[in-house]
């Protein structure tokens, strides 16, 4: 399909979208406001059902959808997320190390193996966490006393409602929004074995339309192995203003980890090495990764009528990675930034014994990375890589119950994406080998258009 075709149909399923939600909007209001059994509009980071409630997992909520309560997650076995999610069908998780607390643990949906980093979309509130340089999420820095729900999505709906990166599915951790009346905190500590030690702690508040929340906790733990201990600390504060027609809302997250990296267990008969004899082994002593993070969550909703709603929000988010490679004479220093705008309209309306609920919403995201190169981590960088890329996407995803056993839902997304990445060479410095580059060069500048189309039946 050539470009311009392509253009064509973006632009007429935009137009009709547009249109499509104009109607809705303007022309049916007078109608929809009439009715008594029109279901009020709640506020929510999910962007598959306006109404939805941790009691009910019908509705509107597609079946390639599946959602774990807060009850459900208290109860599960698992003791990490990645765990807690890999009970549901077709998830696996791969554990780094055996560390502690979920940190270094991946989740592959749809078995995408090796690559499943890249194929597996992680998103906190319908934020994206998957990064431009594809490392795993870090599920260690989400305090689970703070999960309301979480949301696992499969099948091309996901990459309509999220972008790229979800050719095997999308996992949406949905955290808590809604303190109760009053004053509520709660403290845990556990104990365990390789000197683990956890403790949590969470709080809320709400009076007189304003809500403040708070969760964080602290984890110890030597690991199984040598040199795989793990020192973790994560704080979520959030901040909520309760208004008649909407809210408006300050998120905040910290995270600080420090973290043993052990290598791997090598076993070559041709060498007569079997270091599974001593499985508490390290292959590398020394080597160690640093992370800390910043993230703040801005926005707020407002109800345009009865039935639909706008919600904006923008992000920012930081991450500033360290690590030593001893063994290798190598370190590592990355910084990575993204910033976040993403708003967008919920519909949730019956019309003539029939149910729609749609989503039509505006993604941009600009991401910055720079990872310095060095011989040792106190030494100047021998190799500074950069790379942005700029993100703008425009979806909508509809779901229209006919009656209560058949349902048809449709949906589309295009994106526009920009990236350029690039290095400066130091030549002086420790470990250049002599690249004579000192100034800035692109090795890949491009811009591309994506989009995905969806069309089911239930």
């Amino acid at each position: 399909m050539n470009k311009e075709r392509k253009f064509s149909i973006i632009k007429r399923l935009i137009c009709l979208t547009i249109l499509f939600y104009i109607f809705f909007i303007f022309f049916l209001g007078n109608f929809a406001q009439s009715r008594d059994d029109i279901p009020a509009v709640v506020v929510t980071a999910s962007r598959l059902d306006s109404d939805y409630n941790s009691s009910s997992l019908t509705g509107s909520i597609s079946a390639l959808t599946t959602v774990i309560t807060n009850k459900q997650i208290r109860q599960s076995v698992g003791q990490t997320i990645p765990e807690i999610i890999s009970f549901e069908a077709g998830i696996q998780f791969q554990d780094l190390y055996s560390s502690t607390n979920g940190a270094g643990q991946t989740i592959d949906m749809r078995g995408f193996g090796e690559p499943a980093t890249a194929n597996t979309l992680i998103l906190i509130n319908g934020r994206r966490l998957t990064d431009l340089d594809l490392a795993a999420v870090d599920f260690s820095a989400i305090p689970r006393e703070s999960i309301d729900r979480i949301e696992i999505t499969r099948g091309n709906v996901a990459g309509v409602l999220y972008g790229g990166g979800a050719e095997g599915g999308a996992i949406n951790i949905i955290t808590k929004a809604y303190a109760k009346s009053g004053i509520h905190s709660k403290i845990e500590t556990g104990f365990g074995s390789d000197s683990f030690r956890d403790f949590n702690f969470s709080f809320s508040h709400k009076k007189a339309g304003f809500s403040l929340s708070a969760y964080g906790n602290r984890v110890l733990s030597d690991g199984y192995r040598d040199n795989n201990y793990l020192k973790q600390k994560n704080l979520t504060l959030e901040i909520r203003r309760h208004l008649p027609r909407g809210d408006l809302f300050l998120n905040i997250n910290l995270d600080d980890q420090k973290l043993g990296l052990p290598g791997g267990r090598i076993v070559d008969p041709s060498k007569d090495q079997n270091d599974l004899t001593n499985p508490r082994g390290a292959q590398t002593p020394n080597d160690y990764a640093l992370e800390n993070g910043l993230a703040a969550y801005l926005g707020g909703s407002c109800d345009i009528n009865q039935f639909a709603e706008l919600i904006i929000d923008g992000s920012f988010r930081r991450k500033d990675q360290d690590s030593d490679f001893r063994n290798q004479d190598q370190a590592r220093d990355t910084v990575l930034t993204t910033w976040g705008l993403t708003p967008r309209i919920l519909l949730d309306a019956n019309i003539d014994q029939k149910k729609l609920t749609s989503t039509m919403g505006f993604d941009f995201y600009y991401v910055d990375y720079n990872s310095d190169r060095k011989r040792l981590p106190n030494t100047a960088p021998f190799t500074r890589i950069k790379a942005y890329q700029y993100t703008a996407g425009l979806y909508n995803q509809s779901l229209i119950t006919l009656n209560p056993h058949f349902s048809t839902s449709f949906g589309f997304r295009f994106d526009r994406i920009s990236f350029q990445i690039g290095d400066t060479a130091y030549p002086n410095n420790p470990g250049s080998y002599g690249y004579p580059q000192t100034s800035f060069k692109p090795s890949l500048t491009e811009t591309d258009v994506e989009y995905a189309v969806n069309m089911g039946f239930e």
